[in-house]
């Protein structure tokens, strides 16, 4: 029985620098999705600002379009924990709410209760780590 467990710690000790590897990259190329996704609604965005307000905003629609993409990846990138806890709140409490059959003004006032203790438990626990 020692050899088994001798051979499993090795097993263990060699993937994990692999896991760490692997864990590391797909947590850079989860920011680089959430910056392109940031630089592209950021630029979207600005030139529908710019096309509501500028008449003649075609000539600098690539100067918009990059400074609102710049824009919109730092805004997401520094917002993005607070977006998925506000969102995720919200999404369980839908679906708590819905299992419950109460009237309308039940209903909302339970949808509002959890949202308000989900963002809060994960806000502490976004705190925390």
């Amino acid at each position: 029985m020692r050899r088994r467990s001798r051979i499993r710690g090795r097993r263990r000790d060699c993937a994990t620098p692999g896991s760490r590897a692997v864990s590391s990259v797909a947590l850079f190329l989860q920011k680089v999705a959430i910056a392109v996704l940031g630089f592209l609604a950021g630029g979207k965005l600005a030139g529908a600002i710019a096309a509501a307000f500028f008449i003649q905003y075609g000539q600098h629609s690539t100067i918009v379009f990059l400074l609102g993409g710049f824009i919109g990846a730092i805004l997401l990138l520094a917002l993005f924990d607070w977006a998925l806890i506000v969102v995720s709140s919200l999404i369980g409490a839908h679906l708590i709410q819905s299992a419950v059959v109460l009237p309308a003004t039940g209903s909302t006032i339970v949808f509002l209760g959890l949202a308000v203790v989900g963002i809060i438990v994960q806000a502490a626990s976004l705190r925390r780590g």
